[in-house]
């Protein structure tokens, strides 16, 4: 691991400043306005159920199911970087990582997902972002 990260830290110490400034720029404006954005489309009974919804494109032809959640998991996945990287930058970034988290389809996330947003210090931000965009607030158990 140590060495994917020095390698990571090596290419981005290849970049011109302006790359770098402009990448931080294009997160950051990607988690002020995305972020809002995903949490208001969150149902307010949505960690209230035992178990998942189905997808919203569970009844597509394969081929393009397979396409949606590729899509779903890699900007999960990116939030999740992109949250990481912002809990020591300037942005929302407990709540970019939430929401990269809710993206992800991996085991146990959404019993994870419910003890996380069951501590105040994450719900409080989520529902002050629903609140200004007049949605309910979630409701946990």
């Amino acid at each position: 691991m140590n060495g994917q990260v020095e390698a990571a830290l090596a290419l981005i110490g290849t970049w011109h400043p302006w790359a770098l400034a402009a990448l931080f720029a294009l997160l950051f404006a990607g988690s002020v306005f995305l972020v809002p954005w995903a949490v208001v489309q969150i149902p307010a009974d949505y960690f209230k159920q035992s178990a998942r919804r189905p997808p919203l494109w569970c009844h597509y032809p394969p081929a393009l199911r397979l396409l949606m959640i590729v899509v779903k998991n890699i900007v999960g996945l990116l939030l999740v970087l992109v949250g990481v990287t912002l809990l020591f930058l300037p942005g929302p970034g407990m709540v970019t990582l939430v929401i990269g988290l809710l993206m992800l389809d991996v085991p146990g996330k959404f019993r994870f997902e419910r003890w996380l947003l069951s501590h105040k210090f994450i719900l409080q931000p989520v529902n002050w972002l629903r609140m200004k965009q007049h949605k309910e607030a979630l409701q946990l158990d």
